[in-house]
């Protein structure tokens, strides 16, 4: 299945997030030796805040810098692909099927042939659209697999949702569907991100 190149820069932001995280895992690193030297009383509870707050600070500057770009990545993606999405369903001459003179015509069409007329159809979002209003018109029940516009914008507003989320609270599980690239496509990508052209 094929994907939406701007699902893949959503994981490239991700990935960016965690990389840029990862690096600061030396900072965490020096706050835990010093919770050990605590622990093993090298040092006082007052001696360690007092050591281990730059290391927190520093680190906390770090993420939070992190996250606000990847979060600011997300949301530019995001307004790219709707602008892809809009100009991808923009009805235009080489979108008018000639089919098209089948849902205007005299022609009562069935839903089964509703069905296959969208499956042929299915990365035309302007024919597609024409079919459902056509059974919707009729009160026919149809179903093929085409995504709506609208439905390709929700589906990416909920990943972009999810990523900045994940930016914005760490790792943890997401950290592997937002990191690698086989557990984006099966966790985090829906159907109606497939590429459609748009």
């Amino acid at each position: 299945m094929t994907y939406s190149p701007h699902a893949y820069k959503i994981l490239n932001a991700t990935t960016e997030y965690f990389d840029t995280m990862n690096r600061a895992e030396t900072i965490q690193q020096k706050i835990a030796d010093l919770k050990q030297m605590r622990n093993a009383e090298k040092i006082t509870e007052k001696g360690f805040k007092e050591m281990a707050a730059p290391f927190k600070a520093e680190y906390d500057k770090i993420q939070r810098e992190a996250s606000n770009k990847t979060v600011t990545r997300i949301a530019e993606i995001r307004q790219a692909y709707f602008q892809r999405v809009d100009a991808w369903a923009e009805p235009t001459p080489g979108k008018m099927h000639p089919d098209l003179k089948m849902l205007t015509g005299t022609l009562a069409l069935t839903a089964d042939q509703l069905e296959k007329l969208g499956e042929k159809h299915s990365k035309n979002p302007v024919m597609t659209g024409a079919i459902r209003q056509y059974a919707a018109d009729r009160k026919l029940d149809v179903y093929f697999s085409a995504p709506t516009p609208e439905a390709k914008k929700a589906a990416f507003d909920s990943l972009c949702a999810s990523a900045a989320n994940v930016a914005k609270n760490g790792g943890g599980i997401q950290q592997a569907v937002y990191t690698d690239r086989s557990s984006f496509e099966k966790y985090a990508l829906p159907a109606a991100l497939q590429d459609c052209g748009e």
